[in-house]
């Protein structure tokens, strides 16, 4: 069985752009900074952050980056 190893490293390439996005929009929908103790806890509810990201692979090409609020913003 043969490798194309071009195409595992770009197949690679797509799944950490994907992974560093999920991370992204685990920090600005998952929780909070407590500046104070420098720890972050997570929201009750993340079904926020799990439709956001089943939005990203619906349509990666529109999905507006711009929603949410990240952690240690604070709350009005």
């Amino acid at each position: 069985m043969d490798f194309d190893i071009s195409e595992i490293k770009e197949e690679f390439e797509e799944i950490r752009k994907d992974v560093e996005r999920i991370i992204y929009m685990c920090r600005r929908y998952g929780g909070k900074r407590d500046a104070e103790q420098g720890k972050v806890w997570f929201s009750e509810d993340l079904n926020e952050l799990d439709e956001r990201i089943k939005e990203y692979f619906e349509n990666p090409e529109s999905f507006d980056w711009n929603q949410g609020k990240c952690i240690g913003e604070d709350e009005e």
